[in-house]
């Protein structure tokens, strides 16, 4: 359906051979997010879905401290009351033993 946009527009992409580094790069990249997400759902299967939504956390975490450590971002007051709230949530729907 967007090919004749394609043609059209002048931004036609050739799929054919020799592909470059960032085509390479690209298809590196999405063969790694498709086993990622796969990986995911199997979890969630084997684990259920309490467990498997702490992966969710864990990212937002990271994330906030790699802001922190490599962006060199001065996190407000308000920042950590959310992670807080996060980790006390997390703690709250633990499933129980």
């Amino acid at each position: 359906a967007t090919l004749p946009f394609a043609l059209l527009s002048g931004h036609w992409i050739d799929p054919r051979l020799p592909w470059g580094a960032p085509d390479l790069a690209l298809i590196a990249s999405a063969t790694l997010h498709a086993f990622a997400y796969t990986s995911y759902v199997w979890l969630v299967k084997r684990a259920g879905p309490v467990f498997a939504l702490q992966v969710s956390y864990a990212v937002t975490i990271f994330a906030v401290f790699w802001a922190i450590i490599l962006l060199n971002e001065q996190p407000s007051l308000f920042l950590w009351a959310a992670l807080s709230a996060i980790l006390i949530g997390m703690f709250l729907v633990q499933p129980r033993r």
